[in-house]
């Protein structure tokens, strides 16, 4: 490297280099001339703004923004106005297609060009990282640190410098063996028919020619691939890349009795060669591996070199045989095989400092780095260990500063709280120390008490100070303050949106009249009082035990609003999820008011016909559920298309209306209107269908006209556009009301489930209990449902909540948002911390007596009063 640094700097010293010096007489020829391209060059670089020009995607109305750079960017308005329109659909979207332009004309040869966005013109876009308010559950291997990506690196570490241990002999340390040695353990292996094989291969992806090309040239005569023996010359075509694969080279065949030692020696050191001090002996009966480097010197048993992939549970090379990987057997209890520790043999024998992979990851994330920081490697190792114990350092940091070092890094994602998948996510995002970058966060409060979120803000201060520029999409008055500049779209949601209401500074934005959020946040809404019954029925719960609760006893109200509060962690999911969502279950046992499980006991005062656990896994079974399938509505409209005039004369029934398996759908993308466009570099992307134009139907099926609108038509329609429309249509008016008086107006009736966030999901499932009939009294269990909502929107949301208790339901509420806990019957505060420092009941009572009472959530209430 000859020179670095700005233009400047780049051209004070133009000796060493020759592109300094023709820039110096480029300059000096150009210094009495005015030049438009040098002028234009120096404004872009003084503009620290993205500037985007005539946006018209989705709702936009052609609107041009400017949006600083380096800075940390609110963009706020209410659900559906335009917000993620401008971050995802543009800023991102932009950001992923011009990414793929970079590529090399070969790479781009096997991907299609993204779908540009509805925009005139986009300048001065960086590289961008979106963060999604994801709302797919974590699978059932998915742990702590393999979502934080902690584990990717503690897996690299041991495979590279940790000391390798025989599993027959578990004190013995593999060390190294001369050839002359294994030459003669070669022959103690050996019978009349002997194979020496060198490993060359060994269950990887891809189609290998060039090993087989490889194999020819050396003329290697055998090979064996996926334990076949064949020819290399045989292998005219690729082996399919998709799958992994394994590849030896044949290098002697011998009888044992004719087999000359010198000779049998040079094969033996051949074989070490390109098997990269591994060799394997094949016999009629048996097959041993031997090592060079890696050998048992008590039983002389060879290993291979340890790869990042045997210490994978999540992979068949490193997960135990025997319970895949998720450390328990089908009763739940540990795997007898692996101990739980869900790796095979060969993964639970490499050791540092006595401690393998699985004992490690039972550490937290401060702990584990304590421990990372007493282990010493000689200098061979020293120097691999440097770079990958900074990248570790570094994820285990970000998890310590977003308060989750009461967090193992082995424990299992499926238990975690709404509120530590959150921080989890983000942590994993904010990991890496990037710089340069244009980060944007879809909501990144949601889930999150605000003592929590106040750890996240801090760490989305530090992303910016390391060079980064960011953009929040949020609700949030905690976050939306803690930002530098505010961009408000709006005023309403979907038609009524796509506008720039506000754009400024936080001081600016704290005194506009015209913005609904800073009216909002000024002004207290007008919420429902509570009620406070003298003798409602209760729900009491004996000995509460699940994750970190401390074997607690408590008492609910019934046929009331009671919000279950409490730092992330605290134990709130484990009492509603684990424990009364798990023990009332009908039909498990014929009672209706008493239950038992695993030493908990939970009685009711009144029989509970029935529970409904309204949570944020996404709606229906696939991602091909929308809104008005969903609903059940779309049924009922596929019935109006398949009435007029013109499906008559055609004969089309309402099932050649269905996107999901009706003829009338589109052939190419079977009625999604966009096809997926598979990445292994970049998350997976959609484009429009070429063959409908993203219209989901066969032209003969867009000619049916409801009110001059297709069938394609009508799905685009948001719900509150469609309410409208079939005003005189009882049963699809009835839920589409409802929807629109729960915030959702602005979705559209065909909109992937998959698109819709964890909170948008929990209404959906309230709408589509409120549309159907009530059936007895039913214990309505909800988790955060103002994820996603609009503080504007809070009150419509408080007061369909009231009406489930107005027909003698009960309601229990995960919650954070401050209205919600102020607008509750009781309240429930679990706590003091989370973690082992939670699970213990700090308050039960009253809001108005949560404000006196010094929890966590009592001093905020005091201090906002």
């Amino acid at each position: 490297l000859l020179k670095a640094g700005s233009v400047e700097s780049f051209i004070s010293e133009p000796a060493n280099s020759y592109t300094a010096k023709y820039l110096v007489e480029y300059l000096n020829r150009k210094k009495s001339q005015a030049s438009p391209i040098i002028s234009h060059l120096k404004q872009d670089l003084a503009d620290k703004s993205l500037s985007i020009r005539g946006a018209r995607e989705h709702n936009l109305k052609n609107i041009d923004i400017n949006i600083p750079l380096d800075k940390i960017v609110a963009l706020i308005g209410v659900s559906g106005s335009g917000k993620s329109s401008i971050a995802k659909d543009i800023i991102y979207s932009e950001g992923q297609r011009r990414y793929l332009d970079c590529l090399s004309p070969y790479a781009r040869q096997f991907i299609k060009e993204l779908k540009k966005p509805d925009i005139d013109g986009i300048q001065n876009l960086k590289p961008t990282i979106c963060v999604y308010q994801h709302t797919f559950q974590p699978g059932h291997l998915s742990t702590v640190g393999t979502m934080s990506e902690a584990y990717n690196f503690l897996r690299l570490l041991y495979s590279k410098t940790a000391d390798q241990y025989c599993p027959d002999h578990p004190k013995e340390k593999i060390s190294a063996l001369s050839a002359e040695a294994i030459r003669d353990a070669v022959l103690e292996l050996s019978d009349s028919q002997t194979r020496i094989l060198a490993p060359i291969v060994k269950l990887k992806k891809g189609s290998h020619r060039q090993i087989f090309e490889r194999a020819v040239r050396s003329e290697i005569n055998e090979v064996r691939v996926d334990g076949l023996f064949v020819r290399p010359s045989d292998f005219h075509y690729d082996l399919e890349k998709n799958k992994v694969h394994s590849i030896d080279y044949v290098i002697a065949r011998f009888n044992k009795d004719r087999i000359d030692k010198d000779m049998l020696l040079d094969a033996t050191r051949q074989a070490l060669a390109l098997g990269g001090g591994t060799l394997i002996v094949h016999t009629k009966n048996s097959e041993e591996v031997l090592s060079a480097e890696r050998t048992c010197p008590r039983c002389n048993r060879g290993f291979f070199k340890p790869d990042p992939e045997d210490l994978s549970f999540h992979s068949k090379r490193g997960a135990c045989s025997r319970c895949h990987g998720s450390g328990l057997d089908k009763k739940g209890a540990p795997c007898p095989s692996c101990k739980g520790a869900r790796l095979n043999t060969l993964g639970r024998h490499l050791r540092l400092a006595d401690k393998n992979i699985y004992e490690a990851s039972l550490l937290g994330p401060q702990d584990l780095r304590d421990f990372l920081q007493t282990l010493s490697f000689d200098s061979r190792t020293s120097k691999i260990a440097q770079s990958i114990m900074k990248e570790l350092l570094s994820k285990l940091d970000i998890l310590s500063k977003m308060g989750l070092d009461y967090l193992n890094l082995n424990r299992d994602c499926q238990t975690l709280s709404g509120g530590e998948l959150q921080r989890l996510r983000l942590a994993a995002a904010m990991g890496s120390p990037l710089s340069g970058v244009l980060y944007i966060f879809d909501e990144p409060s949601a889930g999150l008490h605000p003592i929590d979120n106040l750890k996240v803000l801090e760490e989305i201060r530090e992303l910016k100070n390391s060079g980064n520029s960011v953009i929040i999409i949020e609700h949030d008055a905690q976050s939306i303050l803690s930002s530098e500049y505010v961009i408000e779209v709006g005023p309403g949601g979907g038609t009524e949106g796509g506008h720039i209401v506000f754009e400024g500074s936080v001081e600016a934005f704290k005194k506009d009249l015209n913005s609904i959020s800073s009216r909002a946040m000024r002004e207290s809404a007008a919420l429902p009082p509570s009620r406070i019954q003298s003798e409602a029925p209760l729900l009491s719960i004996q000995n509460a035990s699940k994750n970190n609760l401390k074997n607690i006893n408590l008492e609910l109200p019934l046929a009331s609003l009671v919000v279950v509060a409490g730092v992330s962690g605290a134990g709130k999911s484990s009492l509603v999820h684990g424990v009364i969502s798990k023990a009332i279950v009908p039909g498990k046992n014929k009672s209706l008011d008493t239950w038992e499980m695993n030493g908990t006991k939970l009685k009711s005062s009144i029989n509970i016909d029935r529970v409904l656990l309204i949570d944020q896994k996404p709606i229906g079974l696939n991602s091909r559920s929308t809104p008005a399938s969903y609903l059940g509505i779309w049924d009922h409209m596929r019935n109006v298309f398949a009435s007029t005039l013109e499906a008559k004369t055609r004969g089309l029934s309402a099932s050649y209306f269905s996107y999901n398996t009706g003829k009338g759908r589109c052939p190419d993308c079977k009625g999604l209107g966009l096809q997926k466009l598979e990445m292994s570099f970049l998350p997976d992307a959609s484009i429009i269908c070429d063959s409908c134009n993203g219209q989901r139907f066969t032209d003969d099926a867009l000619l049916v006209k409801f009110k001059d609108l297709s069938v394609s038509d009508v799905l685009n329609l948001t719900l509150e556009e469609a309410r409208a429309l079939f005003s005189h249509h009882r049963k699809i008016h009835h839920a589409l009301h409802n929807a629109c008086e729960l915030g959702l107006g602005y979705l559209t009736l065909g909109q992937s489930s998959a698109t819709l966030s964890g909170g948008e999901s929990q209404r959906m499932k309230l709408v589509a209990e409120l549309s159907g009939s009530q059936r007895g009294h039913t214990l309505y269990l909800l988790d955060e449902p103002t994820t996603g909502l609009h503080k504007s929107d809070v009150a419509r949301l408080i007061k369909t909540l009231r009406s489930l208790v107005d027909h003698n339901n009960s309601v229990i509420i995960i919650e954070h948002e401050e209205d919600i806990i102020r607008s509750a019957d009781h309240v429930l505060e679990l706590g003091p911390g989370a973690g082992d420092e939670g699970g213990r009941v700090i308050f039960s009572g009253s809001p108005k007596l949560l404000q006196k009472a010094k929890t966590p959530w009592g001093s905020l209430l005091k201090s906002r009063s």
